[in-house]
């Protein structure tokens, strides 16, 4: 049982560190790269889920690169151990050498104790992003914009893929859908409703990045997802829920 609680302990040690290296990490990044940062390093975390074999090409190809100018060697090295299932304990120093060695079975994570370390990794940096977003440092007025006063939990909620359909539309039809929302006043328009605020809004509503729908909001992404197939798709959509709307009200009429 001690040995069991000891191991248990190792673990939140280990997302204790991951927390305070992701901090670090970002200190000399403009809010943008932050938000791509935090946005790619997600990506990474559930790919690990889903097709481990592709997370070590995604860290080098799009963390790595993308990021080489902010991130120093020493962190990126040190990111890309703490999803290290066998070596992490040690070479992050959560255990000794001493101690490491002297675990004559199973001296790594176990399968599950790896999984309860990576679900901790997402919510910690999805609770990082919704932070980035909601209490963004205003450039202009040097201001904090003030949050929204309430935890919003995600927990049970699955991870968004290409084609889940766990919601009518995918990823770029759900940015065009909010755009036609926000031009038929169904929501504020941009003068109130930032897109940066509608991404985070939607992502609580959809599961999609809000990252994602932010930049899929700008005016030059918005006229290129003016496709045929797009607005087919958000038209049948929003055609459904009237239809919705539509039976409720022949059923309030034969009462």
């Amino acid at each position: 049982m001690e040995k069991e609680n000891n191991r248990a302990l190792w673990c939140n040690q280990l997302a204790i560190k991951f927390s305070e290296s992701l901090k670090k990490s970002t200190t000399e990044f403009t809010w943008q790269e932050k938000a791509d940062f935090l946005d790619a390093m997600i990506q990474y975390v559930e790919l690990i889920e889903t097709n481990p074999g592709q997370g070590s090409k995604f860290f080098t190809e799009r963390i790595m690169k993308t990021f080489k100018s902010k991130l120093q060697k020493p962190i990126k090295e040190k990111l890309f151990k703490f999803f290290d299932q066998e070596l992490a304990w040690v070479e992050l120093e959560v255990i000794d050498t001493q101690t490491f060695n002297s675990i004559h079975e199973n001296q790594g994570m176990s399968d599950e104790e790896y999984e309860a370390f990576l679900n901790n990794a997402s919510r910690i940096l999805r609770t990082e992003q919704y932070h980035h977003f909601i209490y963004q440092q205003d450039e202009q007025s040097g201001t904090e914009s003030e949050s929204l006063g309430v935890a919003i939990s995600t927990k049970g909620r699955p991870q968004r893929s290409a084609g889940d359909n766990l919601t009518k539309l995918n990823q770029e039809q759900t940015a065009l859908m909010i755009h036609f929302l926000k031009t038929g006043r169904l929501i504020l328009k941009n003068e109130y409703l930032t897109d940066k605020a509608a991404g985070l809004a939607f992502n609580i509503l959809t599961g999609y990045s809000p990252n994602s729908l932010r930049t899929s909001l700008s005016e030059k992404e918005i006229a290129m997802l003016h496709t045929k197939a797009n607005l087919t798709e958000v038209y049948n959509a929003l055609t459904n829920v009237t239809l919705l709307i539509k039976n409720e009200l022949n059923l309030q009429k034969k009462t």
